[in-house]
């Protein structure tokens, strides 16, 4: 119940890499991610309604409550549902027939593994009728870590009705047989308006291969395999790099912005505030040049460690070009990353946006208490696309 990221802040029992482990984020009545709940693209399995929950209470009575304990007792009770229903299955064909028959949620699709939220009627449904196969799939266009590709929509029964989700899968070779999927690897993709377009987001930069998308039902039973369809990434150019050695790589800086050792290494870093707390009703920042771009994105790629008040304190990530006097936020990071984290922030210049010398801005907001260690970043690469 911190709002943090369990994929860079691990917590336990949930975030232990075992089979017999579900972890359980917790959703509003509207189907989003609930504002207190733990997340994580790699370490947290499913959600479930985990706000305003009917439980049992002292003296005999109910109450109302919110929280991850309300959502994990939907999950262990549709568990124990799934075995009265099929003695036969083992904990991880439970756990397997559990999370391939979520209702995928656009609010969920980059905070679970599954990005879904728990239905016990779709494990229940007793269906063996396949997906139909994904056909006339053609890649439309591609982004520095993405790309958009459009195919033709198929059913849940062979290809009547309407499939419930599409997997994909990207691999450096073609994925032509069940083995091949196994080692593929599971990449989110991102509905469209248009519902014969998804967006394949979150690859690493420079990446290219082979991707294979198929169709899931509610039941949870999978389509044939499509065809193998190439991928590519948009190509980058790297304009600058500023390591953390000295604060001569700084264009400006706010006192007490300087340098520090990072995680006690003999490695520096840029720090809000070298070898003490962070100051209360702090706005401090550090600001970088980079050499005019001509490029449709901008990507900063850099390692980062923080501790911050969390909801609280801020350290906000900043852009802006030559002659535009307002900076444009285009991340922001509070709480604690649990150690160091290596972040890709990539954003798209506007149409009709100038060109030219770029500024980026490190900036520390604190409010009147609670004093962390702050922040500590190096390793900072600009690049264009």
């Amino acid at each position: 119940n911190g709002s943090k990221n369990s994929d860079v802040d691990p917590h336990y029992p949930s975030s232990y890499n075992v089979g017999n482990v579900v972890a359980v984020a917790a959703t509003t009545p509207e189907d989003t991610l609930a504002s207190f709940s733990h997340y994580g693209k790699t370490t947290v399995h499913l959600a479930a309604p985990g706000t305003g929950i009917l439980s049992t209470a002292p003296k005999n009575t109910y109450i109302k409550l919110n929280g991850t304990s309300m959502a994990t007792p939907h999950v262990t009770g549709a568990l124990a549902l799934l075995k009265s229903h099929d003695p036969d299955l083992t904990s991880l064909e439970l756990k397997e027939k559990l999370l391939n028959t979520v209702d995928p949620l656009a609010s969920l699709l980059t905070k679970t593994i599954t990005g879904g939220r728990l239905n016990i009627y779709n494990a229940l449904e007793d269906d063996t009728t396949l997906p139909g196969r994904v056909e006339h799939i053609e890649f439309v266009e591609a982004g520095p870590d993405s790309f958009l590709f459009e195919f033709e929509p198929t059913g849940d029964d062979g290809h009547e009705g309407q499939a419930t989700a599409y997997l994909i899968r990207v691999s450096p070779k073609k994925i032509e047989s069940e083995d091949d999927w196994a080692a593929a690897e599971m990449v989110t993709a991102l509905p469209q308006e248009q519902d014969h377009l998804l967006k394949v987001v979150n690859l690493p930069l420079q990446s290219r291969g082979f991707f294979n998308v198929r169709a899931r039902d509610n039941a949870g039973n999978l389509g044939p395999l499509s065809d193998s369809v190439p991928y590519e990434v948009l190509k980058t150019n790297r304009y600058s790099v500023f390591l953390g050695r000295s604060m001569k790589e700084a264009y400006r800086y706010d006192r007490p912005w300087g340098i520090e050792s990072f995680l006690g290494s003999d490695v520096s870093a840029f720090s809000d505030s070298p070898g003490e707390a962070y100051r209360n009703n702090q706005d401090s920042s550090i600001v970088f040049r980079v050499k005019d771009m001509d490029s449709r994105f901008v990507i900063m790629s850099f390692d980062i460690d923080y501790d911050l008040e969390n909801s609280f304190d801020y350290l906000y990530l900043e852009l802006k070009w030559d002659g535009h006097s307002e900076w444009t936020s285009i991340a922001e990071f509070t709480g604690a990353s649990g150690g160091v984290m290596h972040k890709n922030v990539i954003h798209e210049l506007k149409s009709g946006e100038e060109f030219g010398r770029l500024y980026l801005r490190f900036r520390l907001s604190s409010d009147d208490s609670i004093r962390k260690s702050g922040v500590k970043i190096r390793n900072i690469n600009i690049f264009g696309s």
